[in-house]
């Protein structure tokens, strides 16, 4: 069935949005962008986009599909079967994707469970964003709701757990360089992991020919994961001009996951405990973002939802905290859009061009003059999913 979007502006995923477009869908892909003359005589079905913008889906680098927000993430991992996780797993994905989030990377689950439904939204049998799972974090000591993660120490142990994750099915591996920050913002600490261990990993994503993320935070970590081949610095806080140059010189794209720091600042603040620490931590997060963006550093937005006090479905509030760090409107949709997609591996995905897939967002007003059109979903008119239209209320079911 071929469906006409027409009216709005088109935002293809990299270019400033045009007008006097129509994008032309056959079933599941685009088969044709073009002034809207030659779409003369056309008498199929016609999405008025009037008023609004044509952008593609939203792809969200960083994501914990396992974790439900809950301030100890463990505690209720702990307690469910492996078949209620995976049905967690599920839900939370189709309540993203009925935000406006058509792709996703997640980055550390549990016993691999999420490949599951990711097997499942991309081969259609159920409703879904596409996917993309790294399984457990690769990590040195138990930390912050990181006993679920695979544990190894010494350059050996890292290299194996490298070769058990990718042999478990996952897409892309995350190893934790620098360990994880507690919601109350203590110090980061020592590096999780040592220059040989990093080295060691990464070698054996190299070999086996898969993209490594790496939560690297402090200057050490950051350079280490880039010199050795991560696709991705996750967090990325303690960013320093040499750090920058390390990643730009290799390709490393920053996830910087802004949004899951403002959600622990809400809950302290809303609890009435004392958000000093947070505040702080968060003025570094943004002052590193914006050195790594004026360098002129790849970006990819990743919110951390599942993260404590980071629910599911929120993801989009992360585009408006990274242009109110310092990111043009523009460049906030592009790094939603088509870097993302770039990073995950989504191909055909993060663009509207001829040959993607139909996955779209629509917009009213312009996102890349105003970023709240984008960010909020009040301000969102349709999703659609390979074509087809995604209910704001997704219910579990099979793909239509």
């Amino acid at each position: 069935m071929k469906t006409l979007y027409r009216g709005g502006l088109v935002f293809d995923g990299g270019a400033e949005p045009l007008a006097g477009l129509g994008v032309l869908v056959d079933g599941a892909t685009v088969a044709a962008v073009a002034p809207l003359a030659e779409y003369d005589g056309y008498d199929g079905k016609v999405v008025d986009t009037s008023g609004g913008t044509l952008c593609p889906g939203l792809i969200d680098c960083h994501v914990h599909l396992c974790f439900g927000a809950e301030p100890d993430p463990g505690a209720p991992l702990s307690a469910l079967s492996d078949s209620a996780i995976v049905m967690n797993v599920l839900a939370r994905a189709q309540a993203t994707l009925a935000n406006g989030v058509t792709g996703l990377r997640d980055c550390g689950g549990k016993n691999f469970l999420e490949l599951a439904v990711r097997d499942a939204c991309n081969s259609r049998r159920v409703l879904g964003p596409s996917l993309r799972t790294t399984g457990p974090i690769i990590c040195r000591v138990a930390q912050n709701g990181d006993h679920v993660g695979r544990m190894a120490q010494g350059p050996d142990a890292v290299a194996a757990a490298v070769r058990e994750v990718v042999a478990a099915g996952s897409d892309t591996v995350n190893i934790m360089a620098t360990g994880a920050v507690p919601s109350q913002a203590t110090d980061l600490g020592d590096a999780n992991y040592s220059a040989a261990e990093i080295a060691a990993g990464l070698a054996e994503c190299r070999r086996l020919d898969v993209r490594c993320a790496s939560n690297a935070q402090i200057p050490e970590d950051i350079v280490n994961v880039a010199v050795n081949g991560a696709a991705s610095v996750e967090l990325g806080t303690e960013m320093t001009d040499d750090a920058a140059a390390a990643m730009i010189a290799n390709g490393v794209f920053l996830v910087p996951t802004l949004l899951a720091r403002q959600c622990a600042w809400e809950a302290r603040h809303a609890a009435g405990k004392d958000t000093s620490a947070l505040t702080a931590f968060i003025a570094r997060s943004q002052e590193s973002l914006r050195l790594f963006y004026r360098a002129g550093g790849r970006i990819a937005i990743g919110t951390d939802c599942g993260a404590p006090h980071t629910p599911h479905g929120g993801n989009p509030r992360e585009l408006a905290l990274l242009a109110d760090a310092g990111m043009t409107p523009l460049d906030v949709m592009r790094s939603a859009t088509s870097l993302g997609a770039q990073l995950a591996g989504l191909a055909g995905e993060g663009r509207i061009a001829p040959g993607t897939f139909a996955d779209f967002l629509v917009v009213g007003g312009d996102p890349t003059r105003a970023i709240a059109m984008a960010a909020d979903p009040a301000n969102h008119r349709l999703v659609v999913k390979r074509g087809a239209p995604i209910a704001r209320t997704t219910p579990l079911g099979l793909a239509a």
